[in-house]
């Protein structure tokens, strides 16, 4: 079955029993239109003769031609005296003539009731004949007309033979045609598919050519160059997360490497301090690398599984907490709109982890004695903070893999995956989460709650 998986053999499998189907119909209807036609041109060809060969006491006889009424009778050839057969009854059916080609057979009286009957066809002779009837009633006799059908059987037998013969001839020649035709309509999806073949991860800046192929897949290749496209990007975003990966790590090991080498070579001059740097340094890498690790289970999840009805509020206070130590040492002062009876059913594992990324970028970057805003209700989580030193295009990149605002680099405690781990559980969980800075410099980050989270005020 896998043969006719292919769209050659699917419409080579439909098409030709289509073609073979209308030209049986067609060969039908033509074969049945001759048919008719030669049986009625017999039949009036058999009244034609029953009107000009009359019997007589001496035997038959050929009358004139005349006409009746504006139409004159059809004329006929004399060859077809042999192919015509004629038989007198009197009223009691007994033969008074026939002529000598019926030999020693003869027709089957057909009464005196049924002298008005039309043409019928009738065996003699063991040829099938059409047979007519005509009664005299002057001379009290009936008389039957019969004409061979033996000639119109040929002429349909030949006509039956053609349309066979004809038939197979043309089925041959329309899969011919058609084999071409789908070879040809088809040579635009084979190229697009060795075009596609060649693509790597080199020749990512290339695209299909949609003008010059059919209606029917320049859907196909927008689409395809649309994936080439989201393809490029991600690529794009993979190098420059593997360059930033490699500047993230390279300081700090190269403090390490130049503490250690120093230690190394005068061990009893070593300062403590330079063993501090390197525990700073190493717990900065680990901090790093933790946050990869987590963001890597996060990316390889589809969707959360783990849902039960969260106390959203319960959750921000517990996080609260968690930061309170740094937002006492910064004097931070928070202005808070929270509904306590705001609940989801959601994946509270995820659903912390996202508003404790939210909450703790926001205490580590804002300044010192600033106010945070936070709202929470049944549609969404709102946090604002002050940000002076982001820009409107800094925002477009706060929830991309390792990215810092410049003046940020210097703080060796931040890893720039805070907010791409909440990106991440935001788009597990269903929700949307956007950042916003407004004239005042500040930035707002808003968590959009999905209605398909279910959420509910009790």
């Amino acid at each position: 079955m896998k043969s006719f998986n292919s769209i050659r053999n699917i419409l080579l499998l439909w098409l030709l029993p289509g073609f073979a189907l209308v030209y049986i119909v067609v060969g039908i209807g033509l074969y049945q239109t001759e048919k008719n036609t030669l049986h009625n041109r017999l039949r009036n060809h058999l009244s034609a003769m029953a009107i000009r060969v009359k019997p007589t006491p001496e035997g038959f006889k050929l009358l004139k031609p005349i006409k009746r009424g504006l139409r004159p009778l059809a004329d006929f050839d004399y060859r077809d005296f042999q192919n015509l057969y004629i038989q007198v009854w009197d009223k009691d059916g007994n033969t008074i003539n026939k002529t000598d080609n019926l030999a020693e057979d003869s027709f089957k009286f057909p009464g005196w009731q049924k002298r008005k009957s039309r043409p019928y066809y009738a065996q003699v002779l063991g040829k099938t004949m059409l047979v007519k009837v005509q009664a005299n009633p002057r001379r009290n006799n009936i008389t039957a007309y019969a004409m061979s059908t033996e000639i119109m059987d040929e002429n349909l037998s030949k006509l039956m033979k053609k349309l066979v013969i004809g038939g197979l001839l043309s089925m041959a020649i329309f899969f011919v045609l058609l084999a071409f035709a789908l070879r040809f309509a088809l040579r635009s999806l084979k190229n697009l598919t060795q075009q596609t073949q060649q693509l790597n991860a080199d020749s990512l800046t290339s695209r299909f050519d949609v003008e010059p192929l059919p209606k029917e897949l320049k859907p196909l290749a927008k689409c395809l160059n649309d994936l080439i496209a989201r393809l490029e990007q991600s690529f794009t975003r993979e190098r420059q997360f593997s360059d930033d990966l490699a500047h993230e790590l390279r300081t700090p090991l190269a403090g390490i490497r130049t503490t250690a080498e120093v230690a190394a070579k005068w061990p009893d001059k070593t300062p403590e301090n330079d063993f501090n740097d390197i525990a700073t340094s190493a717990a900065q890498m680990q901090l790093t690398v933790d946050r990869l690790l987590m963001l890597a289970r996060l990316e390889n999840k589809i969707e959360s599984s783990n849902t039960q009805s969260c106390q959203v509020d319960s959750i921000v206070e517990t996080i609260l907490g968690l930061w309170n130590e740094q937002f006492n040492a910064k004097s931070l002062q928070m202005k808070q709109q929270i509904d306590t009876s705001c609940h989801i059913q959601t994946d509270a594992v995820i659903l912390q982890m996202l508003l404790s990324n939210i909450i703790g970028n926001a205490i580590e970057y804002a300044p010192e004695k600033s106010e945070l805003d936070l709202v929470l209700n049944k549609n969404y989580f709102l946090l604002v903070n002050d940000a002076p030193d982001l820009t409107a295009d800094d925002v477009k990149h706060l929830f991309e893999r390792l990215w810092r605002a410049d003046k940020s680099r210097t703080v060796e405690t931040h890893a720039g995956l805070g907010l791409s781990i909440a990106k991440r559980c935001a788009d597990l969980l269903g929700f949307s989460i956007t950042a916003q800075l407004d004239d005042h410099q500040r930035i707002a980050m808003r968590v959009q709650f999905n209605q398909q989270s279910n959420l509910k005020n009790e």
